[in-house]
């Protein structure tokens, strides 16, 4: 990969700032003066189309910026905990106990600084590394020690923040400049800046754009040239580009949609022809005379979907006022008459349905919508629910801490908002990382029924502290709302820490504007309150108190 130059960075920033786009406040707090880093921050964040604008902080002079944190919307905190203090050549050999000066200033300063951050900004950390000091040692040191330490401790005490694992690579990249004298801190190799604001601006981007699950279509003008209800088939032409880029979005998991003022007959003529788009591509197709935006309000009912994972694609601006007077959040494409323009446009839509590798849960996502519709078809006929969950005959797989699949349960942290306790969101090799930790749980559900395989769609992280099990977040995928398999969760929850001594189980709800389909979960499972402020609940249950559910568990067959 070929490294842009500052002064081509900066002559791109200059010029791609777009006045009439709102603007992404960031502020880069550091004690380490890691320059340009914020300039290079920006030059990622907008090749992510984020129009940003950041600005690089003194750790040590965030008291007298507070006009610049306060309007901030996201801020990257990167702080060294080995910058001032004095090494002997013995530090770099020694093989001990953690450092106390290291960790009793770390903390100090990060608590301090996390109170000064405004509640509502995306946070994120580096979290801490001693590699570029200690490279070369055989066995951990007490920096390498200490860092680790201080991991722990930072993720445990701020779980709502983000975090970015140190890449070894990347602390190769530094090696040689360390240690530095303060005469040369400014000095850092120019691919530790560029790989470290490439993983920051990655981070923000998964954080700030929602990533899109539906691409709902126009026909005429949009797939084709011509009037499909006025021509004969062989008479359009087809936009094949287009039909084989929709065609490769449906097998990696997005849900297509057809949404057309047309008759359904003429739509069923295209499917007919036998082309690159066969009707069980199609989730469904809305043909009709109504307002769009009362097709897209019913899909959004229907997948349990927000607007704001919605695609909408059409050549008339009438249409596409329409939709986005009654859903702004959807995202809308105009079709360009000139095709070449269009079909530019139209690839360019492709990265917004896809953050990290696509999973077998991604490929099988259209069958289990379409055979979503059969079962609230034939929901209607059974008198009440609990009848009709239980001729889903419900299996559920459970694996605890063994085959896990990183990215798909990365995939869950990344997309799940509704049911997402504290937000929290894990790349692949940070899942990893978190089950590679002693006392540490990743438990998935794979969950099947008479209609499909829905995949995993449920993940919990846990943590085993002496006799009490913190339940670090739970992700269920919208997909598996309204089966009960919450309750059944909490059931293998409390099992494991039966297993393992446990007398105590703990948890907490970090709310967002989209996650208040669980804020009662805790409650639900009767858990206590412990402490509550505007930024988070805390929750804990004894053992002894918890009562199993067995009205709704017992739904499920499961399989270990």
């Amino acid at each position: 990969m070929t490294i842009p130059a500052i002064n081509e960075v900066l002559a791109k920033n200059r010029v791609n700032l777009k006045p009439n786009q709102e603007c992404f406040q960031l502020a880069v707090v550091s004690n380490t003066f890691v320059s340009p880093l914020n300039e290079y921050i920006d030059f990622q964040l907008r090749a992510l189309d984020i129009n940003a604008l950041s600005t690089l902080i003194d750790f040590y002079s965030i008291e007298e910026q507070k006009k610049i944190i306060a309007v901030a919307k996201g801020i990257f905190v990167d702080y060294d905990p080995f910058r001032e203090l004095q090494w002997e050549p013995s530090d770099f050999s020694s093989y001990g106990d953690v450092d106390n000066r290291i960790i009793k200033k770390t903390q100090l300063d990060l608590s301090r600084i996390a109170s000064l951050l405004p509640r509502d900004s995306i946070i994120l950390v580096k979290l801490f590394s001693a590699l570029h000091l200690t490279e070369k040692c055989k066995q951990l040191t007490i920096l390498d020690k200490s860092a680790i330490w201080l991991n722990k401790w930072m993720t445990e005490t701020y779980p709502q923040f983000h975090y970015i694992e140190p890449k070894r690579r990347i602390a190769e990249e530094v090696i040689s400049y360390f240690p530095r004298t303060r005469e040369i801190k400014k000095i850092y190799p120019l691919n530790y800046i560029f790989n470290l604001s490439l993983q920051i601006a990655e981070l923000f981007s998964e954080v700030l754009c929602p990533i899109k699950k539906v691409l709902i279509l126009d026909c005429d003008g949009t797939l084709w040239k011509g009037l499909i209800g006025e021509q004969d088939v062989k008479e359009l032409f087809f936009y094949d580009e287009i039909h084989s880029i929709i065609k490769m979005l449906k097998e990696n998991g997005v849900i297509i949609c057809f949404v057309t003022k047309n008759e359904q007959s003429n739509i069923d003529r295209f499917f007919d022809q036998k082309g690159i788009i066969e009707k069980h591509d199609i989730y469904k197709v809305y043909a009709g005379w109504e307002p769009k935006s009362t097709s897209v309000a019913k899909i959004a009912i229907e997948l349990n979907l927000d607007f704001s994972s919605m695609v909408f694609v059409d050549d008339s601006i009438h249409e596409i006022n329409e939709v986005k007077h009654y859903a702004p959040s959807v995202m809308t494409l105009l079709v360009n008459p000139t095709y070449d323009i269009y079909l530019k446009d139209f690839v360019a839509l492709v990265p917004l349905f896809y953050k990290g590798k696509v999973t077998n849960e991604d490929r099988i996502r259209t069958l289990d919508y379409q055979a979503s519709s059969v079962r609230k078809s034939d929901e209607r006929l059974y008198s009440n629910e609990l009848d009709y969950l239980k001729s889903l005959k419900m299996q559920v797989q459970i694996k605890t801490n063994i085959n896990i699949d990183y990215n798909r349960v990365s995939q869950l942290t990344l997309r799940t908002n509704q049911f997402n306790l504290t937000q929290s969101r894990l790349q692949p090799d940070e899942v990893r990382q978190f089950l590679s930790m002693n006392d540490s749980f990743v438990i998935t559900f794979d969950l099947i029924d008479r209609y499909s395989q829905l995949g995993v769609v449920c993940v919990c992280f846990l943590k085993k502290l002496n006799e009490t099990l913190r339940i670090e977040n739970i992700n269920l995928s919208c997909r598996a709302f309204g089966r009960k398999l919450e309750f059944l969760v909490m059931d293998v929850i409390v099992n494991l820490a039966i297993q393992n001594n446990i007398k105590n189980i703990e948890g907490v709800y970090i709310p967002s504007n989209k996650n208040s389909y669980c804020k009662n979960y805790f409650i639900e499972n009767g858990f206590s309150l412990q402490k509550e402020d505007s930024t988070s609940s805390n929750f804990s249950l004894r053992i002894e108190d918890f009562l199993v559910d067995n009205l709704h568990t017992n739904l499920f067959e499961v399989k270990l």
